[in-house]
């Protein structure tokens, strides 16, 4: 439970940054801490479960602060990447304004769930669950798994994981846009498995495969930046009709990095598959 308390405490310290309006580090924080909580649900799924109410409220906040994130990252970092020549310069200015405004009002409607009653009983409710002790009316079965050795579990899980990352991943620079995010999932968990079990692990061979992880991860997470920025794009193109030949010029500009990241791709994956697996301490 410390894990999942850990993930708690990063929601909890961001949460008043991004209740001031005035903090996007504060969104991207907070966003963060929920997304480690729910991959160490997913991660002991076989012996404690969320409830569903309980869930649903979570996911609803994860995804205000996510529409946040997104347009905020559009606005302030993928469009400034975008090389835009003479001619397209004042297009691509509409573009900026236009998207760098619904990251505004984003942010605001991101900030009012935060500081709503509705989100206050949430924060209220995940710390009464986690206090209350989930696994008290548990099975023997689940109590006698999670009776086991700590490095056990760990050892288990990581295994799992990236068993998971390397199925997902074979080819990876060939795959098509869905299956790289499903790529890029199974690497952010199985990341988040070796960051949280970390202390139970040989570190002479835990160090390296972290270091090829984070690479291998920050490169998807730098083309799901990219396909989400397709996404909004697309939308700009649609319903903003000043913004339109910006966003259709900046589509074509990022999908050429994309398919320029291919090589940097399959050398990152070969590097990760090169990599061993940590050992437990048993």
């Amino acid at each position: 439970m410390q894990i999942l308390q850990s993930c708690l405490d990063q929601v909890h310290a961001n949460a008043p940054l991004v209740a001031t309006g005035h903090s996007p580090e504060g969104v991207h924080q907070m966003r963060v801490g929920l997304r480690r909580f729910r991959s160490a649900l997913d991660m002991f799924d076989d012996v404690i479960t969320l409830p569903a109410a309980l869930a649903d409220e979570v996911k609803w906040i994860a995804d205000e602060l996510g529409e946040s994130r997104d347009w905020y990252v559009l606005a302030h970092s993928t469009l400034p990447q975008v090389d835009a020549g003479k001619d397209k310069r004042e297009q691509m200015a509409e573009t900026k304004a236009a998207a760098a405004e619904i990251a505004k009002a984003r942010h605001a409607k991101a900030t009012a769930a935060v500081q709503s009653p509705r989100y206050a009983r949430v924060a209220l409710a995940l710390d009464h669950w986690i206090t209350a002790t989930p696994w008290r009316d548990a099975s023997d079965d689940t109590r006698k798994q999670l009776g086991r050795p700590a490095a056990v579990l760990a050892d288990r899980v990581l295994r799992k994981r990236h068993r998971k990352l390397v199925r997902r991943g074979r080819g990876l620079h060939k795959l098509d846009a869905h299956r790289r995010h499903r790529a890029r999932i199974a690497a952010k968990k199985l990341r988040y498995a070796a960051e949280f079990f970390a202390d139970l692990f040989r570190q002479k061979r835990l160090k390296p495969y972290r270091r090829v992880l984070a690479k291998l991860q920050d490169d998807l997470g730098w083309g799901n930046d990219m396909a989400v920025a397709d996404g909004l794009l697309g939308h700009l193109q649609q319903h903003h009709r000043k913004a339109s030949a910006g966003a259709s010029y900046a589509r074509g500009f990022l999908a050429a990095r994309v398919a320029d990241d291919r090589d940097n791709q399959r050398k990152l994956w070969k590097r990760f598959r090169s990599t061993g697996r940590p050992v437990g301490r048993h």
